[in-house]
């Protein structure tokens, strides 16, 4: 406790213009915490032992060619708080992120990303690859081209977290990466919300709105896991897989769809259950990797599929399927809880708990 007192002490009374930051990372004993003074903080830091950042009202404003935060030991790094605001001075460069580990154990808490300039002047946020491990929780990312990545084989968890306009993709897990996914928002991107590619994904109890061209696109290699729980509205389609991946999608409403609420790939598994399937301009659309080639993909479980002007495209749906009106108590305002009797268990599980986070993205939007 003296300890925390003499750092809040010393903190609150050095100015900026006599604040290290790096030096004061470096003058500090392994495991031990930094409290950053507020203030606008504008050279790239390096992290090379166990450390934990707290920054509230601290602000990390860096144009470079590196990243802003580099985390270069495998003990644990922890930031909290902490405002970053980035852009890179050189395209094409090794390292365009502004946090990136490589084979880190990351903790992020509460910390703010915002990109400088358009997306592609801040090609990622948060990168994680190779043996890493990557935690987020209740942290906002606006901008970026890929605001959250993991890579190679890294892991970990996003949760609680507002990802807003992405210019790609609001959350990548790539090859061999395996990334629970848990009360997130990601709006507004201009191509994917979220994407999982080679890897293994458990999304649950997300919100996955407006995404140009597709909410959540399973693909180009085939990926493995659970998608449970997801509110996916008003993106170009709202779930795409690709390869022979192998899915479980139970639970999820899916409506508002440009395009299609589903589009599958001939020889990918689907479990594909309790989901309502809704207002959509197509329920769902099957397709083959190979030209030319007739396709008809059967879907089983007992879904409910209404409202759809096209309700299929390549695909039969199979006698479980029920086309009836769900009658959602107020989904104008994000309440998507059934009324229709015997259906209690199709769709949502917590309506009340993701219209939270309806009401966290519309406030969020409205600024």
């Amino acid at each position: 406790m003296k300890r925390l007192l003499l750092s809040l002490a010393v903190a609150a009374n050095v100015s900026l213009a006599e604040f290290d930051l790096q030096k004061t990372i470096n003058n500090t004993a392994p495991g031990g915490k930094v409290i950053i003074p507020e203030g606008v903080y504008t050279q790239p830091i390096i992290l090379t032992k166990k450390t934990r950042l707290v920054g509230p009202g601290a602000i990390l404003k860096i144009e470079a060619s590196q990243p802003a935060i580099l985390v270069e030991t495998s003990q644990a790094v922890t930031l909290e708080g902490i405002e970053i605001q980035w852009k890179t001075t050189m395209k094409g460069g090794k390292t365009p992120f502004a946090v990136y580990t490589a084979a880190g154990n990351l903790s992020m808490e509460g910390c703010v990303f915002k990109a400088l300039g358009i997306p592609e002047d801040a090609p990622c946020a948060a990168v994680a690859i190779g043996q890493s491990t990557m935690r987020l929780k209740n942290c906002t990312f606006d901008g970026f081209d890929y605001p959250v990545h993991f890579g190679n084989g890294a892991g970990g968890s996003v949760k609680g977290c507002l990802i807003l306009n992405p210019g790609r993709c609001g959350i990548t897990i790539g090859e061999n990466s395996t990334v629970d996914l848990e009360r997130n928002i990601v709006s507004g991107s201009g191509y994917y919300g979220i994407r999982c590619t080679g890897g293994k994904i458990t999304a649950e109890e997300n919100l996955i709105v407006s995404n140009r061209i597709r909410g959540f696109y399973i693909g180009n290699r085939s990926a493995t896991g659970k998608l449970l729980n997801n509110l996916i509205l008003d993106n170009g389609i709202g779930i795409s897989v690709h390869g022979q991946s192998d899915l479980k999608i139970e639970n999820n409403i899916i409506s508002g769809s440009t395009q299609a609420g589903l589009s599958i790939i001939e020889i990918a598994t689907l479990k594909f259950e309790d989901n309502i399937v809704i207002n959509n301009e197509k329920g769902a659309v099957g397709f083959s990797d190979m030209k030319d080639r007739e396709v008809l993909v059967k879907l089983g479980g007992k879904n409910i599929v209404y409202g759809n002007p096209t309700e299929a495209e390549r695909v039969e749906w199979l006698s479980e399927t029920l086309r009836i009106d769900p009658q959602f108590e107020n989904s104008a305002d994000g309440l998507f809880k059934t009324q229709a009797a015997d259906i209690k268990k199709i769709g949502l599980r917590k309506p009340a708990d993701m219209q939270l986070l309806w009401n966290t993205w519309k406030a969020a939007t409205l600024h």
